[in-house]
């Protein structure tokens, strides 16, 4: 028995290993291919490391690379492949070294839509393998709008169906629909903030994600405990920082038409803060991502504070019923 132990433990000190990125299977022509080669062997001499790629259509590549002695017992030596230069199809890749011999296979798969149009399944149910039949060849769509899927198995990807996370601050008119999480509250908005950029970094290395999708039928606070829709604190403090005077009282709006017309557009700037907020933190995180959020319903809502025009410092306006 130890004899035997022995034997299998020796094997083991001569091995490589091929690891792909995120143990990925699937990828896209948008991307590298980060392949990592780890050598294991009692002495790492100077060698060659032979890399034999077969793709489709009997398309072959093989190079040879010079690799150095190590004195350690391991070595990882890494490898790019371009996924634009690549023929969409499976591949399968050999890596020799040291004497040993691996195997990996792979696909690539094309990251080109056949519609210039966003064909998009909003707030998309499918989970699993029903994700497989979304695309542009089965149910026709190109952008899967869902709630957190994280695809590990890259059903999304392999359909060619990019994805974008939806709501993911929350919905629904305040934050959580908790109508004291006003969106003039710094301490809301910079939570919401905080969602999206999480979201941005869970999906930063997904090569088939969009964008980012913030919240849905937002506007401001109707009323805490009783009140109306214009004696919120937080918005009050804010117009008093900003101006040093009392905002004219609610009973007297229609006594000073044009002081509450100016305090009616300016609690508009509330809104769009919070979107260049979470915008700004999606930008530091990968600015090639899209953040998108949706306007109001509700277009009679100015004097709430939210108009159709409140998100067009984003990149992509976005209705939510009109």
């Amino acid at each position: 028995m130890f004899r035997f132990i022995l034997l299998i433990f020796s094997c083991s000190l001569f091995a490589t290993e091929i690891l792909l990125p995120q143990n990925r299977a699937h990828f896209l022509t948008n991307e590298m291919i980060y392949v990592s080669v780890v050598r294991q062997a009692k002495v790492l001499s100077a060698n060659k490391l032979i890399v034999n790629l077969a793709g489709p259509h009997k398309s072959h590549m093989k190079l040879s690379f010079h690799i150095p002695a190590s004195k350690n017992q391991f070595r990882t030596e890494h490898i790019q492949l371009n996924a634009a230069l690549m023929r969409p199809g499976k591949y399968q890749l050999k890596i020799t070294a040291d004497g040993n011999s691996t195997l990996k296979s792979f696909s690539v798969i094309s990251h080109y839509n056949k519609s210039s149009f966003r064909t998009i399944n909003w707030g998309g149910k499918a989970k699993d393998k029903q994700q497989l039949s979304q695309g542009e060849e089965n149910l026709g769509y190109n952008l899967f709008i869902g709630h957190g899927p994280k695809d590990d198995n890259a059903y999304l990807l392999q359909a060619s169906v990019d994805f974008m996370s939806c709501c993911s601050m929350s919905g629904g008119h305040q934050m959580d629909l908790r109508p004291e999480c006003d969106w003039s509250d710094p301490q809301v908005f910079q939570g919401g903030t905080m969602r999206v950029v999480r979201r941005a970094i869970m999906d930063r290395i997904r090569p088939n994600v969009t964008g980012i999708h913030f919240y849905d039928e937002a506007k401001l606070s109707d009323g805490i405990g009783g009140g109306n829709a214009h004696n919120i604190p937080s918005q009050l403090w804010a117009w008093e920082a900003t101006y040093n005077k009392s905002r004219v009282a609610y009973k007297d709006r229609t006594k000073y038409p044009e002081q509450w017309r100016e305090w009616s557009l300016w609690k508009l700037g509330f809104m769009d803060a919070a979107w260049k907020d979470a915008k700004f933190g999606i930008d530091l995180v990968k600015p090639e991502l899209l953040s998108i959020t949706d306007s109001q319903f509700a277009y009679n809502d100015l004097s709430h504070g939210y108009y159709y025009n409140v998100n067009d410092s984003l990149p992509v306006l976005l209705g939510h019923g009109g």
